[in-house]
């Protein structure tokens, strides 16, 4: 149950919005307040600039999309590694 709800949680926190080209914007409108497991996280992308709130979009190794607050160490960390891991 505590997973259900916490990927129902995760679900909900990303929204996508469509613009006349039919490119997807993806914005984020509340982040996980706890740190995710780094073995979990598989890459990240930013919010659109076109998005009310800044965040960073972890895909998980099951396919989930959870945001978080870019500003927040651990989220920092977490991009230095998978940008390092890229190359």
């Amino acid at each position: 149950f505590k997973w259900f709800s916490l990927a129902l949680y995760f679900h909900l926190t990303v929204l996508y919005l469509a613009e006349p080209a039919g490119n997807m914007r993806v914005c984020c409108f509340s982040s996980v307040t706890r740190k995710i497991p780094l073995s979990l996280v598989k890459n990240y992308e930013r919010t659109s600039d076109k998005c009310p709130q800044e965040a960073v979009i972890f895909q998980t190794r099951s396919g989930r999309s959870i945001c978080a607050n870019p500003s927040q160490a651990w989220v920092q960390q977490y991009i230095e590694y998978l940008d390092q891991m890229s190359k």
